[in-house]
């Protein structure tokens, strides 16, 4: 049988202790290394292929930096991958007349160039 497409599962809105420097009780979860979170993305019931940390208004660089490494690796190798974003939260009044939330991706990976863009 011949394969025409590949089916993704995919989680761009995933949050960290780090939001909660920025935004008052905002993630109430534990906090979790990079192999953790690999691990219960990539597991049997979830088998997530795309992900990304979407922390309000800060970059975890360091949780981005332990997955950079990990990813490469098995059992991550080819299995799971990601993309690097932010959660804003955008007070504009010519759009919403409350603040709310905007999911932001970057087209690349390099945690550095992010930092200092942000």
């Amino acid at each position: 049988m011949q394969k025409f497409s590949e089916w993704n599962k995919i989680d761009l809105h995933i949050h960290s202790k780090e939001s909660n420097k920025v935004k008052t009780n905002d993630y109430d979860g534990d906090e979790y290394t990079a192999t953790q979170l690999l691990d219960i993305l990539t597991n049997d019931d979830n088998k997530i292929n795309i992900f990304s940390i979407t922390d309000h208004n800060c970059i975890n660089k360091s949780l981005y930096c332990e997955i950079s490494e990990k990813i490469l690796a098995e059992p991550y190798k080819d299995k799971i991958n990601y993309v690097v974003g932010v959660e804003l939260d955008v007070n504009d009044s010519s759009i919403f007349s409350d603040v709310f939330h905007c999911l932001c991706f970057f087209d690349t990976k390099d945690i550095n160039v992010i930092s200092k863009a942000v």
